[in-house]
Parts: C-alpha cells; sequence; structure tokens
C-alpha cells in the first residue's frame, strides 16, 4: 500500500492516449490507448530501456487522482 491507499498489483489503469507519447523521445513500451495495465507492470516498465510512456502513463494517471 502508499499513501493512496492503492496495492500496485491489483490497481488498473487504462492507458487513455498516446497521442503525446511522439513528444517525449526516448525508447516506448509501445502502449496503446484502451490497453490496461497495473500500476506494478508500469513500475517495471519504467525500468526498462522502455519506460518512457508507461512514465508518461503513470504521471497522467496520479495527477488526476
Amino acid at each position: 500500500m502508499n499513501k493512496w491507499g492503492l496495492d500496485a498489483e491489483e490497481t488498473n489503469i487504462k492507458i487513455l492516449s498516446t497521442s503525446t507519447s511522439e513528444f517525449l523521445g526516448g525508447t516506448s513500451a509501445k502502449l496503446l490507448a484502451g490497453d490496461e495495465m497495473s500500476v506494478y507492470e508500469l513500475y517495471h516498465g519504467m525500468m526498462l530501456p522502455s519506460g518512457n510512456d508507461a512514465a508518461q502513463t503513470l504521471g497522467i494517471w496520479v495527477g488526476n487522482l
């Protein structure tokens, strides 16, 4: 559990848009709008060389809590 009371393995996030991914630069995990992943899976995506879009997805989601 974290300060929001969320379980990273049980909390799923739906990827809303990939429209800004091309502006991030770097590499991508090729997440697509409509994909659904757990916070835990996105954490792992951020640790791989393909983590820019995973980090963006989590940032947008946390910013809207």
